[in-house]
C-alpha cells in the first residue's frame, strides 16, 4: 500500500475539502458491499467485465514470462518494491482501456496519485489498477502473485478482476 501524502494545516477550506473527500471515499467504500449484493449486471457493465477479463488474461501472460525481474527502485519502504514489469504492465492494461474506452479514467498503482485526486476529477467510470499485486514475491521468482483490476462506475464498485496467471485462476 502507498503512503499518503501529508496534507496543510487545516483551514476552514481546507477542512470542507477534506470533509468531502472523506465523504465521497466512504460511498466509494460502501459501494463494493453493495456490488458484491447486486444480482442483475447492466450490458455497460458486462461490456466492461469482459475487457477486465481480457486485459487480465493478457498481462498475466506478461508477468509469466517475466517471473524474477530485477528490482528498478523501492516505493515508500523497501518492502514496497517497483520493476520494470510493473510498469510494462500497469502501461499494456491503460493502452488495452483507453483504446476501447476512451472516456473512463485510469489508476494504476504506479500512477503517482492517489484515489482521492483521480476521483476529484468526478470521471464515470475509474479503472483502479494493482499490475502486479504481489510484487516482492514476483522478484524473488516465487510464482504467487496476481492482476487486479476493480472498475468503479459513478463512484460505485461495478467490476473487480483478480487474475492469477500462474494458476490460470480468474475470479
Amino acid at each position: 500500500s502507498r503512503a499518503m501524502p501529508s496534507r496543510a494545516p487545516c483551514t476552514k477550506t481546507s477542512t470542507r475539502h477534506a470533509h468531502a473527500t472523506s465523504q465521497r471515499t466512504a460511498r466509494w467504500r460502501s459501494g463494493a458491499k453493495k456490488a458484491v449484493a447486486a444480482q442483475a449486471v447492466s450490458s455497460s457493465d458486462a461490456d466492461v467485465l469482459r475487457l477486465a477479463e481480457e486485459i487480465s488474461r493478457e498481462a498475466g501472460e506478461l508477468i509469466k514470462r517475466k517471473l524474477g525481474a530485477d528490482i528498478v527502485k523501492t516505493k515508500a519502504n523497501a518492502r514496497d518494491l517497483l520493476t520494470e514489469v510493473d510498469t510494462e504492465v500497469q502501461d499494456l492494461l491503460e493502452t488495452r482501456v483507453r483504446e476501447r474506452f476512451p472516456d473512463h479514467s485510469f489508476l494504476g498503482e504506479e500512477s503517482g496519485i492517489s484515489l482521492d485526486e483521480a476521483l476529484d476529477h468526478s470521471p464515470e467510470w475509474l479503472w483502479i489498477v494493482d499490475p502486479i499485486d504481489g510484487t516482492t514475491n514476483f522478484v524473488h521468482g516465487i510464482p504467487m502473485c496476481a492482476v487486479s483490476v476493480g472498475v468503479a462506475h459513478r463512484e460505485e464498485l461495478a467490476v473487480g478482476v483478480i487474475h492469477d496467471p500462474f494458476r490460470d485462476e480468474l475470479f
